[in-house]
């Protein structure tokens, strides 16, 4: 039997309870969460070189999980969080997918956590604070499961430690942050950088001997960001602006851009990276095409990275995300 008919039959037992095809609207989970990474292991057993790719869509919503196995992507499961707005993507390393939700049904405006297969497994919830109404604008994960959260509407990223619950009181990790855009977690969950400070200025936020997150100077990255990944050592990669076949590599003081496969017929849209920094996927969303980058001594070193493989398989790719 094929490793990907292996995978298959492994995710099959994820997928019992979910709708046949089209979107699925999600459903309350009844999986506990040793038995969510029980299933997660027995995928992994099935199939050790798979990969899960999500990709969301800015146009409906909807969430694509893709497993990737000998370089060809496919399609496992798709499905829209509820009729709120939705921003961000991020998985964890249990394969679990977190986006914000405002103004859903469910809970408002949170965190809303689900299973490859769709189902609703978690919520986090905002600790009520000030005036303004938020607006969540991204999410992402590091390598433990804690959480960052960027609310643009009130300046602030919100830190979820790992095994939170709906019960969990975010910490404040960050207040006053001008112009916040998306949070980018660094895998070792030490710092984060936040797009802020003018078009295209980010900031990373390191963790002091208290545990405090402080601000570091400020720099640009040449783009505008949005769609990006961070490393631990306070390095991002986000697509180039407008779409191109290149990637820009920036930290305080170091910017450097390096190209993908496809020439000028390529358009990166969306950039992620593995929890040990040494790989980035480029999504070229004009030819459905997520190539593997390696990185070289650093990614800010000048040297073009080296491309590993190119997957292909993908429909109508947006932000997407891999496992931390």
């Amino acid at each position: 039997m094929s490793r990907r008919a292996l995978v298959v039959l492994a995710l099959a037992a994820l997928s019992a309870c979910s709708s046949a095809g089209g979107v699925a609207p999600p459903e309350q989970s009844s999986l506990s969460p040793m038995s969510l990474v029980q299933l997660s292991s027995a995928v992994a057993a099935a199939s050790p070189q798979s990969l899960e790719i999500g990709s969301f869509s800015y146009v409906d919503g909807a969430i694509t999980v893709y497993y990737v196995d000998n370089n060809t992507a496919f399609s496992y499961a798709q499905f829209r969080p509820e009729n709120g707005t939705e921003q961000g993507l991020a998985i964890d390393h249990n394969g679990l997918i977190y986006t914000t939700v405002n103004n859903g049904k469910i809970c408002g405006t949170c965190v809303e956590v689900f299973t490859p297969q769709g189902r609703l497994t978690n919520t986090l919830l905002l600790p009520k604070s000030g005036t303004t109404t938020p607006g969540l604008q991204n999410v992402s994960v590091d390598h433990a499961g804690g959480v960052f959260v960027s609310d643009s509407a009130q300046d602030i990223v919100y830190y979820y430690p790992p095994n939170s619950t709906p019960d969990t009181v975010a910490h404040v990790a960050a207040s006053n942050v001008p112009y916040l855009g998306s949070v980018y977690a660094a895998p070792d969950g030490q710092s984060f950088i936040v797009s802020c400070c003018g078009l295209t200025g980010v900031r990373a936020y390191r963790r002091d001997s208290t545990g405090t997150f402080v601000a570091q100077p400020p720099f640009s990255i040449s783009s505008i960001p949005g769609s990006g990944a961070a490393d631990d050592y306070d390095v991002l990669l986000n697509p180039t602006d407008p779409e191109t076949n290149a990637v820009n590599a920036a930290t305080l003081g170091k910017l450097v851009t390096f190209s993908t496969p496809h020439g000028i017929s390529a358009g990166i849209n969306s950039v992620a990276m593995n929890a040990l920094g040494n790989l980035a996927y480029a999504a070229d969303d004009r030819d459905n095409l997520v190539y593997v980058l390696a990185r070289p001594s650093q990614w800010t070193s000048g040297t073009q990275p080296q491309v590993t493989a190119t997957y292909k398989g993908f429909t109508h790719l947006g932000l997407i995300a891999v496992p931390q």
